[in-house]
């Protein structure tokens, strides 16, 4: 495979109606943003959803504490055919300041393998009951935080406090305050783990069990039918025998909020869809076509390269930009892809040593 522009810096690009728009990299642009107004409404929405969970208390920064300072993360949500959906801002803990055993202890937490989403499709195609998609809205900050830790929280950049809080609280300015987390909040290392305890007990509640080979794949056998359903964080796919299932399966995730999106038409940046006779549709072109703007090959044209045996290279300065396009290939290959595997898994080998010719 043969690559131009390899060293093209990376920047998150998005493309409406032909117009490319950048998404802030941080607080500072954002307030530089013409955009500016939509960030502002974005950030309020989100700290309300936050206190709305009760995320937080806010209290006075103990003397000689260790706070954690946060960041926020913009991003211009799409529909599928590339109008803009909203503009969302995410409250996000450093991670870089966070320390084992002080801050966080166990991190790991699983995700829905792609087989096991591609079984639900199948599945449904069987039982004759399209799949659905739901979403739960700020799922890290529903799961309570460990008692055993306390984490403080610098007061966010754009966060206002009232003056009744600060007079409350016997000071003058919000920089003499914190947050002591009482959830999980996005960036924290254990926040993903927390989520997916908690979900995975409210669904044993309900019946449902877990899959042996997937951890996030539960299943629910009942004598009037079965429900299948896969998590990938905070989105859901199901399916069931009957559409009555799937509507009692949506009813019963009320409790943390589960939005039912009806039949899937987009999940993990895949676009579905599904026709009666032919069954299901999938393709990502929408993240190819960022991904190769992204990467600066955009208005490469396509070029045979038949494969070389090892040989004497010249290599790249840097290997990080190739191997983020391959990471991202590898990801296009294993989801809709797989004409494109062998040559993707080729490329691979040179990953740590790549050079012009790959």
């Amino acid at each position: 495979m043969r690559t131009r522009n390899m060293g093209a810096k990376h920047v998150p690009l998005v493309r409406v109606n032909a117009v490319i728009l950048v998404d802030p990299k941080n607080y500072r642009q954002a307030m530089r943003d013409p955009r500016v107004e939509k960030w502002k409404e974005a950030m309020r929405t989100e700290i309300a959803a936050l206190e709305h969970n009760d995320t937080w208390e806010v209290i006075v920064m103990p003397r000689d504490s260790k706070q954690l300072h946060s960041k926020w993360v913009y991003k211009l949500k799409l529909y599928d055919d590339g109008t803009i959906e909203r503009y969302k801002a995410r409250l996000v803990v450093r991670r870089d300041e966070k320390v084992y055993g002080v801050d966080y202890t166990f991190s790991f937490s699983a995700v829905l393998a792609m087989v096991s989403g591609k079984v639900i499709l199948a599945v449904s195609i069987i039982w004759g009951v399209p799949a659905r998609h739901g979403d739960v809205p700020s799922v890290y900050v529903k799961a309570d935080k460990e008692a055993e830790l306390e984490i403080l929280l610098h007061i966010p950049q754009g966060m206002e406090i009232a003056v009744e809080l600060l007079r409350k609280l016997g000071v003058k300015d919000k920089r003499q305050l914190a947050l002591r987390l009482k959830k999980g909040l996005y960036g924290l290392k254990q926040s993903g783990r927390l989520w997916n305890l908690m979900l995975h007990e409210i669904l044993l509640s309900l019946g449902f069990r877990q899959c042996y080979t997937d951890s996030c794949l539960y299943i629910k056998d009942e004598t009037d039918g079965k429900t299948l359903v896969g998590i990938y964080v905070d989105d859901v796919l199901g399916t069931g025998t009957s559409v009555q299932k799937v509507d009692e399966f949506f009813e019963d995730m009320k409790v943390v909020e589960l939005k039912d999106l009806g039949v899937v038409t987009k999940f993990l940046g895949i676009a579905f869809d599904y026709d009666d006779n032919t069954g299901w549709t999938l393709n990502q072109e929408t993240v190819i076509d960022e991904m190769l703007e992204k990467f600066g090959l955009a208005k490469v044209a396509p070029v045979r390269v038949p494969i070389r045996g090892e040989e004497v290279r010249e290599l790249l300065p840097t290997v990080q930009t190739f191997q983020s396009l391959v990471g991202s290939l590898l990801w296009v290959a294993r989801c809709t892809r797989p004409d494109i595997a062998f040559a993707v898994y080729r490329v691979t080998r040179h990953s740590h040593a790549s050079c012009e010719s790959d």
